[in-house]
C-alpha cells in the first residue's frame, strides 16, 4: 500500500474536498483512488470512498465492501458533519 499521493489522485474531486469531507487518503490503483472516513461513534461504521479515475464516479462502501451510496447523499451528510 502506497501512502504517497500521485498527481492523478491529487486531481480528484475527493482529494480536493478531503478536508471538508473529513476523509484521509488510503491508497490508489490503476482504476481508482480510495479515501477513508473514520467515525468516532462505535455504533457508526467507518467508510471507504472510491473515485474512479476514468469516469469520476464516486461511491461509498462500509468496511465490508458493501456499496452504500453512489449519489452525493452521503457526501452531503459528511459536509454537514452528520
Amino acid at each position: 500500500m502506497n501512502s504517497r499521493i500521485s498527481y492523478r489522485s491529487a486531481n480528484t474531486r475527493l482529494f480536493k474536498e478531503k478536508d471538508i469531507l473529513g476523509i484521509s487518503f488510503c491508497w490508489e490503483t490503476k482504476e481508482h483512488v480510495v479515501f477513508e472516513r473514520c467515525e468516532t461513534d462505535d455504533l457508526i461504521n467507518d467508510y471507504y470512498l472510491y473515485e474512479v479515475f476514468n469516469t469520476g464516479e464516486i461511491f461509498v462502501t462500509d468496511k465490508d465492501g458493501v456499496v452504500l451510496d453512489k449519489t452525493d447523499r452521503i457526501l452531503n451528510l459528511f459536509r454537514l458533519d452528520i
